[in-house]
């Protein structure tokens, strides 16, 4: 049986490391995030109901919305080019659009739901050097925003400035402004404020963070913005849309394999579709791993064990409560 610490007791062991979230920190703060996939919620919920559009995301192997929005404004394009009539093409992209619009809309709570939990969560994650996001909602965007106003001599960094992203993200590891540490976080899926424009520059919607979401969807409507996000896919089809991104293949190449000794797993089940992250954390010398557990879940200790000494070899594995106090969510 595998023993499942509080965090509180295991803490100061993994101060300054790296925090890796997945869709189970999500969950904790709504469950409207426990949803089998952005696709299937939109269809079953009447928000897309044309049967051609299943059959495009079926013909491209992807439930990633996306990919099917690049593609048809690609055909677009070229359309206009060689003068041939859009008028379909642009009714599937406003179909499509708005369905993933309608989708985030049901789905994403609000900054009024979601603010009492971030007083914890920037406490908590701001205990890390880099927090790497694999959830593309806004939960992290908000903390980061909360942090601002807080005088604490801490600072989290997202490594955008002005909207862009800076490709010399390193240096804004040191601290400024007499601030103790400096934390980087990376939306390693992307992000609902990350986007693309008609010419493929990749960049961040800002605001104060309260009428953000209202924000980004305006944004999308007027198609201003594709949005960057990668919501779900096999690991193929993840790979390459960190390839077909100047961001994601940042995070990819190089923070990812950054030198680090000590990695926390939150929320992240580690399925079959997120091995090469793994595979891309392999060498960077990790020797201790704390994983989150939720209800004392025996089998799910016993699949992370097996799954990261087949990884990483002997290293130590340690096991803590996801509902103790100060983690995440918790006071």
């Amino acid at each position: 049986m595998y023993q499942i610490n509080d965090w509180n007791n295991i803490r100061a062991q993994y101060n300054r490391s790296t925090l890796i979230l997945g869709n189970g920190a999500s969950i904790a703060v709504s469950r409207q995030f426990n949803y089998q996939s952005l696709l299937e919620h939109a269809f079953n919920n009447n928000l897309l109901n044309n049967e051609h559009i299943n059959e495009l995301f079926y013909f491209f192997e992807t439930n990633d919305f996306e990919l099917i929005l690049r593609r048809i404004w690609q055909a677009h394009n070229v359309n206009q080019i060689f003068r041939i009539n859009n008028t379909n093409l642009s009714q599937v992209y406003e179909e499509i659009r708005n369905g993933l619009i309608a989708t985030v809309r049901s789905i994403h709570p609000s900054y009024q739901e979601v603010e009492p939990f971030l007083n914890n969560i920037y406490n908590f994650i701001k205990q890390f050097d880099t927090i790497i996001s694999l959830n593309y909602d806004l939960i992290i965007y908000w903390a980061l925003m909360y942090g601002l106003n807080i005088n604490d001599r801490f600072s989290l960094k997202d490594c955008f400035i002005d909207g862009i992203f800076n490709e010399n993200w390193k240096r804004l590891r040191d601290p400024i402004y007499g601030n103790k540490f400096t934390s980087l976080i990376f939306y390693l899926h992307g992000n609902l404020a990350l986007g693309k424009d008609f010419h493929g520059n990749e960049y961040k919607i800002e605001n104060n963070g309260i009428n953000l979401l209202n924000l980004i969807l305006d944004s999308w409507s007027r198609m201003e913005t594709v949005p960057l996000f990668i919501s779900e896919g096999t690991a193929n089809q993840k790979i390459n849309s960190i390839h077909n991104s100047f961001y994601f293949s940042t995070i990819y190449r190089e923070v990812l394999p950054e030198p680090k000794d000590s990695l926390v797993i939150y929320g992240w089940g580690i399925g079959s579709q997120d091995l090469h992250l793994l595979e891309k954390l392999r060498n960077c010398g990790i020797r201790n791993i704390a994983v989150s557990v939720y209800n004392n879940d025996q089998d799910y200790c016993q699949y992370i064990n097996t799954t990261l000494q087949r990884h990483f070899g002997n290293i130590n594995i340690q096991f803590f409560d996801s509902d103790s106090s100060n983690c995440w969510i918790h006071p």
